[in-house]
């Protein structure tokens, strides 16, 4: 009966065999994965490591996986920004604020001194004797004027800029220093790209999340099918080798070879994907050979 047994039928009912488990077994096999070790870091050498639940593993590449790790530093970076432009452009509009007072009054005295230089500067016009007052004191009052009426005319237009007040708004009466620090914290231009690159560090930040723990969910799904396949080669290869030491069949050394190929490229196969999953978790893979 063995004789009429032929190597290639072998071979191809021993694959649809394995085609036909493969789709049961994926969809009802636990699905697991080699866990780290104490020292978190998986070795490639020594006996089969623990077995690790797609659900711990998700939880554990959410806090260890160094893509993620980058974009919530970035969302940190991000919000540290944000909030130190909210610290400093009120700090800087208050500044602003109580300069621009200080300055108003100044203006108002020298206006003042100027008017009373000129009060006194009329009556000694034509009198006899030296002025109590000259062109000079009359034109460096005048100076001073102008100097700190151009120095609050500045400080009104920084103001606006610290503000985000718009031309229309600017050109109004003064806000009040409260009215004005609300307003900056609402409208400065700084305050709102901080704003919006933390809103873009974010978005980022679950973007890679969620693909992060899709492509795990994916790999795990991918290893089980490698370990389904390798299971079926080694199954394959042990009832060849089993044909072949009874007497009266036709397996060969080349239908040998041809499994043991199969099996290797199906373990090497799992090998790789198991080790993406693992640069994934975020584990340490240190180099060595298994012995």
């Amino acid at each position: 009966m063995w004789k009429m047994i032929s190597a290639s039928a072998i071979v191809a009912s021993l694959l649809l065999t394995a085609t036909s488990m493969l789709a049961a077994q994926a969809t009802t096999k636990a699905v697991a994965l080699p866990a780290q070790n104490a020292d978190n870091a998986v070795q490639a050498k020594g006996g089969p490591a623990k077995l690790l639940k797609l659900e711990e593993a998700l939880e554990k590449a959410a806090k260890q996986n160094p893509d993620i790790i980058l974009a919530k530093a970035k969302v940190r970076e991000a919000e540290a920004e944000y909030n130190r432009l909210r610290q400093q452009i009120p700090a800087k509009t208050a500044e602003l604020y109580a300069d621009l007072l200080a300055t108003s009054g100044i203006v108002k005295e020298v206006e003042a001194k100027l008017t009373r230089l000129k009060r006194v500067q009329e009556p000694t016009r034509g009198a006899g004797g030296a002025a109590i007052v000259t062109e000079e004191d009359i034109a460096a009052a005048s100076f001073s004027v102008e100097k700190y009426r151009a120095d609050v005319q500045l400080k009104k237009a920084e103001l606006p800029l610290l503000t985000g007040a718009t031309v229309k708004d600017a050109n109004t009466a003064q806000p009040k220093l409260e009215e004005a620090l609300d307003y900056a914290l609402k409208h400065n231009g700084d305050i709102i790209v901080a704003e919006a690159k933390l809103h873009v560090a974010q978005t980022e930040s679950d973007r890679t999340r969620q693909q992060t723990l899709a492509k795990i969910a994916a790999g795990y799904s991918d290893v089980e099918i490698s370990r389904v396949l390798v299971d079926h080669a080694k199954s394959n290869l042990l009832r060849l080798k089993t044909l072949r030491s009874r007497s009266g069949t036709v397996i060969t050394d080349q239908d040998i070879m041809e499994a043991e190929t199969i099996l290797a490229r199906y373990t090497a196969e799992m090998a790789l994907k198991e080790a993406l999953l693992h640069m994934l978790l975020g584990d340490v893979i240190k180099p060595g050979f298994q012995k």
